[in-house]
């Protein structure tokens, strides 16, 4: 078939997929504009890299995608105002992340490009913009659901598109010289992490159909979710990224787990006992890997980590400091030449914890750790099995968790990441009645 055909034919696949679920969801608000074209963006490409216009440096970056976000969060932070955010209260919603934000901003201090830092910095505190956009509409755990579900019908599709017809875009190869399928994103964990992440929010959509069984729940009216949902699935295991399939699964465990009669019976103890359990699986298997052998060797790993070990051991030789780091964003600016000059072809740390000391030192890890555990017990102690809002945003943290072991997305624009700041901010506010006002989201948190 003819690429230009077969690109036809997908964008036909997905303008019908959109239209079907327009007509049962109906269209999105002007406001959820702007948080569905941040979650397209963060889940594929940058817009330049589509249109093939711009470059982009480290230290420069690129001002076309620059403006493109300045747009959306000054765009985001009219949203806001217009709903009377009270701007004072933000921090109450979850102060152990801005605390954490805090830190990391003046650890732009002692950034060696501390200009390029703050741009960096300034980018994450729009992504909270846009989150509080979700979080304040009236109904929030609906507003995700369906932007999630949208960007899982134009992604999907198009990443068989491109894998299928135009390898150019949709396969590469890996800093080792190993085939990847990519997809719409630039490489085949990226790809593996939004199919994990959107598969779940079909799977969420599913079932909460089934749930409020009507006449328009009928196979028809769920016929797209499931083809989406085999599509995400076949892109997960073409990726071959085992830490996205490992996420999804756990992902999908936690979300269905309350389908258990036993489970049910104690949810919250089942929750926490996942916040308890992962961290300490993921300390293990820092410190020994050798235990974890079998296990690895079955999903086709070996103890290297597909050779991550490598890579953590050559930026941690690089003289950071170990009590404040290099400053937000900035250990690869420094010390990047470096880490590729000792053999190490690679522009991050293949892992959120690791990479979170090389820009914040042991301080920033404490407070990263802090943040993440507190938030984790916060969202399992609202762990219910009547609420299918409350086990999906706990799904998404404890997803973030396993896959920053392997990947590098704690403060990095990608999907993951902006479920976490989501769920991390206004937990309660998924659980809010409809018609719960910007002002009540803060006066629950506090």
């Amino acid at each position: 078939m003819p690429p230009i055909l077969a690109l036809a034919i997908g964008v036909g696949f997905i303008a019908w997929l959109i239209r079907k679920d327009t007509a049962f969801r109906g269209r999105l608000s002007a406001a959820m504009w702007i948080p569905f074209l941040w979650l397209l963006i963060q889940g594929s490409r940058p817009v330049t890299a589509w249109l093939g216009i711009g470059g982009t440096s480290d230290v420069g970056g690129n001002p076309i995608e620059a403006l493109i976000a300045f747009i959306l969060f000054f765009a985001a932070f009219l949203i806001l105002q217009r709903r009377r955010f009270p701007w004072g209260s933000l921090p109450y919603l979850n102060v152990a992340f801005f605390l954490l934000l805090a830190y990391l901003a003046l650890s732009v201090l002692w950034s060696p490009y501390p200009f390029v830092a703050f741009k960096r910095w300034f980018k994450e505190f729009g992504n909270v913009l846009i989150a509080l956009v979700i979080l304040t509409e009236k109904d929030p755990a609906e507003s995700l659901k369906s932007i999630c579900v949208r960007c899982a019908y134009i992604l999907f599709p198009l990443s068989v598109v491109l894998v299928k017809y135009y390898p150019n875009f949709g396969r590469g190869y890996s800093s080792g010289g190993f085939p990847m399928v990519t997809g719409v994103t630039p490489q085949k964990n990226s790809l593996g992490l939004i199919c994990a992440v959107f598969a779940l929010a079909l799977v969420w959509d599913i079932l909460d159909a089934h749930r409020h069984r009507t006449s328009q729940a009928s196979w028809t009216r769920l016929l797209p979710q499931w083809l989406a949902l085999a599509i995400g699935l076949w892109l997960l295991g073409a990726s071959e990224s085992k830490t996205s399939l490992l996420a999804f699964l756990v992902g999908l465990a936690i979300f269905l787990g309350p389908h258990l009669r036993v489970i049910r019976r104690a949810p919250v103890a089942f929750a926490r006992g996942w916040v308890i359990i992962v961290p300490v699986l993921l300390i293990l298997a820092a410190v020994n890997t050798v235990i974890f052998a079998p296990a690895l060797e079955a999903v086709g790993r070996d103890t290297t980590f597909t050779e991550r070990t490598d890579i953590w051991q050559a930026v941690l030789a690089e003289p950071v400091n170990p009590i404040v780091g290099t400053g937000f964003f900035s250990f690869w600016l420094e010390y990047g030449d470096a880490v590729r000059a000792a053999g190490i072809p690679q522009r991050e740390g293949h892992n959120g914890y690791l990479e979170m000391y090389l820009d914040g030192g042991i301080i920033g890890c404490a407070l990263l750790g802090i943040f993440l555990l507190t938030t984790c017990w916060r969202l399992a102690a609202a762990f219910s099995p009547k609420s299918a809002e409350t086990r999906v945003i706990f799904a998404f943290a404890i997803m973030s968790l396993i896959t920053n072991f392997a990947e590098t997305y704690f403060f990095r624009p990608d999907v993951i990441w902006f479920a976490t700041v989501l769920a991390a901010l206004a937990p309660r506010s998924l659980l809010a009645p409809p018609a719960a006002p910007a002002q009540q989201l803060v006066r629950e948190e506090r």
